[in-house]
Formats: structure tokens, sequence, C-alpha cells
């Protein structure tokens, strides 16, 4: 741990010295150079989830946001999952977008998530990253690498740099965006979200839930409240906002509460130990059944790689689904990992039917068609019928989510190398 931060102390210290003039990183150009140098440390640090449903969900909320409520272009934008039991948010020069998967944990529908994305996306828009290391120069070098090292690694890690910075008080107001640059980010986040035809209460709402958050739980789990003070004047001028846009949807990328309610439970694994999940579900499961316990416990066999332990609750749950049909595409994925190719066709096949009848052409990238593809081509080149594969994943190319999704494209290179495409295995 201490080697990671000490590392990246030396990383950051030479970076700032070689910043001469802070101004210069005013212009997008700029910006995405030092995104792209601070992301690749940030990388070496974070473990992103790799679903490509649920960071297509993340990037499609992101996507649809800026289409819809904003003049920028969607693909200059990049949205990430990083798996953190954490509260957190945050985004990078060159419009580097990070959530975590703790956010889940709070909220409660897709509005609460959509205020969450649409906020950062306007501290993206308004650039105050960049003014917030024009700040930092009036800080010593090593207090500046320690803080935005604390910012990076968050957890225990935090505690760390913490230690080695000459004051706290100093750390969380370097961390903290200012008064005027909240409130800019709160106006420009709600008519992203009015424009985009989300419901502006969401945001209100998970930031209401946050203010109820003391100072021990703001240190131990929701260092979003560090960088984003929420201040009762700021609650207050947020519902104001809500009342006067008024109307918006609970719901637009899901298809319905319970579509949102998996995705939810999914990144709350994503999150936690899945050994440790076992251990304390199968003693939730036995004072009290119900549906989701059990398919927590049945994702945790998943994720340990208990697979018939998975294999036994998942194909309960889907009966008892009938209609909810994507609880299927856990099944498949559960057999994938598996390498029962044939199953996952199989699940696939029968599942087929009702995904066309249910399922309609949208305004976005449905992320469960992403991923019953991506299920579907990857089982094809387990069962060695290449081109049969390389025509469903090459239709996922242009998913902009699966762009930061290594094994996507390494899949394909697999695929070409069968096919004796080496060109094409080596642009991939």
């Amino acid at each position: 741990m201490l080697k990671n931060l000490v590392s990246i102390t030396c990383f950051l210290l030479f970076f700032f010295i070689n910043l001469a003039n802070l101004s210069a990183y005013s212009t997008y150009i700029d910006e995405e150079k030092l995104g792209k140098q601070v992301f690749s440390l940030v990388l070496k640090h974070v473990e992103l989830v790799e679903d490509p449903e649920l960071t297509t969900y993340i990037s499609e909320i992101g996507y649809f946001l800026i289409k819809k409520g904003t003049y920028s272009i969607p693909s200059n934008f990049k949205f990430f999952l990083v798996k953190s039991p954490q509260f957190n948010a945050f985004n990078l020069p060159g419009n580097y977008i990070l959530v975590n998967t703790g956010v889940f944990k709070d909220i409660e529908s897709e509005d609460e998530l959509a205020g969450i994305i649409a906020h950062e996306i306007a501290h993206a828009l308004k650039h105050h990253v960049i003014k917030q290391l024009k700040v930092a120069e009036r800080l010593s070098l090593t207090t500046i690498a320690l803080t935005l090292a604390s910012l990076l690694l968050g957890g225990p890690e935090v505690g760390i740099a913490t230690h080695y910075t000459t004051s706290a008080v100093m750390q969380t107001k370097f961390l903290a965006y200012s008064r005027k640059d909240e409130r800019e980010a709160d106006i420009v986040g709600m008519e992203i979200l009015r424009k985009a035809g989300y419901s502006p209460l969401g945001m209100v709402k998970i930031m209401q839930k946050l203010s109820l958050k003391g100072d021990f739980e703001t240190q131990l789990s929701y260092q979003y409240l560090l960088t984003h003070p929420l201040t009762t004047e700021r609650l207050t001028y947020l519902s104001f906002l809500a009342k006067k846009y008024k109307g918006g949807k609970e719901y637009i990328i899901s298809p319905n509460s319970t579509y949102f309610k998996r995705l939810k439970t999914k990144a709350f694994v994503y999150s936690s130990s899945a050994e440790d999940l076992i251990s304390t579900y199968k003693e939730i499961c036995k004072r009290n059944p119900d549906f989701w316990n059990r398919y927590i416990l049945a994702l945790s066999f998943l994720e340990a790689g208990y697979f018939k332990e998975a294999e036994n609750l998942l194909i309960n749950i889907v009966k008892e689904t009938p209609v909810e049909h994507y609880f299927w595409l856990d099944l498949a994925e559960l057999y994938l990992k598996w390498g029962k190719y044939k199953k996952v066709l199989s699940v696939i096949e029968n599942y087929d039917k009702k995904r066309k009848k249910l399922m309609q052409q949208n305004d976005f990238c449905a992320p469960w068609e992403v991923k019953i593809k991506y299920l579907l081509g990857t089982a094809l080149l387990g069962e060695k019928r290449y081109k049969e594969a390389w025509q469903v994943l090459k239709d996922l190319e242009n998913v902009f989510a699966l762009h930061s999704y290594p094994i996507f494209f390494f899949t394909l290179g697999k695929i070409c190398y069968a096919l004796n495409k080496q060109g094409l295995s080596h642009f991939y």
C-alpha cells in the first residue's frame, strides 16, 4: 500500500514540476493529454467492472444525458464503473467520469443515478477540475501530490496520504469544489436532466439522503461529500430548482424498476467480497429466503466460482420471473464462465422470442442487448463457430461503452486470428 503511494507521489511530483504554466491546460487538447496521464495512473490502483451490461448501462445514461441535454459530442466523454464500496463519483481532466459501484447502495431509482452523473458532466463541461489545479499552485508540491493521490486511491489509503500531508484541513480544501463551482454544476446538471427528460427530483432525493450522513460515515464511506460539500443552502437551492423544472421520468434506460434493482444488486455484489457475501447471505436466506436475498447469494456463488450452487439458485429464479426475462442473462453468463457453451446457446435460444416481443428500438443502446450479443458471440467462439461469432460481435464494435473494455477487443482479436485475418488480429 505504502509502495503504491510512493510510486504515485513520485509520478505526481514529476508531473507537477513540469506544469510551469497551468493556464495552458485550459484547452481541450491539453486537458485530454492531462486526463490520459492521470487516468493511466488511476488504472494501476483501481479495478474496473468488466460486465458489459453494467458498464454499458452507466455509459448509456451518460451519453443520453450529453446527447439530449448538452451541445457536446458524446464520444468525447468516457464513463467507467469502479469496483469500490465507497459512495463516490468524480471526473478527471479530458472528460473521464468515474462512478463507484458503492453509489448503487444509496440510490433507489435511475433518476437519482442520472442526477449524480449529470452533476459530474456539468463539472467537466465547466472545467472545474482544471480550476482546482490552478488553486493547487498555492500549495507545496508534496501536499498537492499526496492530496491528489488520496483522492484517486480512496479507501484505507486515504489515511496514509492524509498522515503525510501537513494539514488535513488543507487537504479537504483542495479536494472540495468551491461553493460557486457546486452551484454552477447544480444549475447546469439540473438543466441537463430537464432537457434529457429525467425527473430533477432524482438529484434532490439522493442529496437529501447524503445530507443525513455524519462525519464518521463521511470519512469512512462517503468521501464524495468531501469533494462535493453539501450545505443546507445548497440543498434548499436544489429543491427550488427541482420544483421549478418539475416533470420528467424516473427511468429511461432501464425498462422498469425491477431491471434497475437487478443491476443495483449486481453492483452491490461487485462492491463486496464474494466469499464474505456467501457466508452472510447463507445465514440470511435461512431466516428470510426472499427473492432478492437468494439472488445476491446466487451472484456471489457465481463470482466466487461455485457454479453448481449458483446454477441451482438461478434456475429457480428464472422460473419465478417468467416476465422479467433479463434474469436469463445471468444464467447464460453462469454457463459461459463455467465453459458450458452449448448451454449458453440453449438458454439464449429459449429466451430469444421473449426478448424480441418485449424489447423495442430506443434512442439509446440497450444494455441487455449488448450483454446478450456479447454472451452469444463469446459462446460461439467457444464452440469454434468463428464466422458466426464474428458476425455477432462485430455489431458491438460501435458501442462506445465497450471501447474501454479490453476483453472485448481481445475476443475480437482471437476470432480474427482463427479466421486467418492476421492484420485485423494485430489491430485489435
